[in-house]
């Protein structure tokens, strides 16, 4: 992500436990900053990041009830982790942020939700800069397992969804 003349990435650590790194370049991407451990779970996979002003949000899959949410209102320099899709009781892939001011949407796809086999867009909205979010809020449920990104502009909100078969993308 970038922000000005500051460029933002978030990856994975794939050794035991896995981990989310995060660095910080604030000179273009020249030169970067120490790596950050942002979280960890015991199969963390697809960090996406969003940057607004000072403040980076990254979501990742956890292998776990839910997706894992970390903020950080310095910079990047500490996080503040926290769970979201609780609601589910599914495990939450393809997830993707957008941010702009303290305004945070995230989105995934929880797997057999409501029940199987069916796959649900999942939404979460925090409107205080990723200090509490909203309820869940499913936004379509289906037969098949859409990849999407999100996206907003003002009060729209931009869901983009793919469909792929759960077969093929399982």
């Amino acid at each position: 992500a970038i922000s000005g003349n500051s460029v933002h990435v978030a990856w994975i650590k794939e050794t035991s436990p896995q981990e989310i790194h995060y660095k910080k370049s604030a000179d273009g991407g020249d030169t970067f900053g120490s790596t950050v451990v942002v979280g960890s779970s015991t199969a963390a996979h697809g960090p996406k990041i969003a940057v607004s002003g000072n403040n980076v949000h990254i979501v990742w899959e956890s292998g776990q009830t839910g997706l894992k949410y970390a903020r950080s209102t310095d910079g990047g320099s500490t996080f503040t982790t926290v769970d979201l899709f609780l609601g589910t009781n599914s495990d939450i892939r393809w997830p993707d942020i957008s941010v702009s001011g303290n305004t945070v949407h995230v989105v995934g796809v929880a797997a057999y939700y409501p029940s199987y086999p069916n796959w649900s867009i999942v939404y979460q909205k925090s409107t205080n800069g990723g200090q509490t979010f909203s309820s869940l809020q499913t936004l379509y449920t289906g037969d098949c397992c859409p990849v999407l990104s999100i996206s907003h502009s003002g009060n729209n909100v931009y869901i983009e969804i793919g469909r792929a078969s759960c077969r093929d993308s399982v």
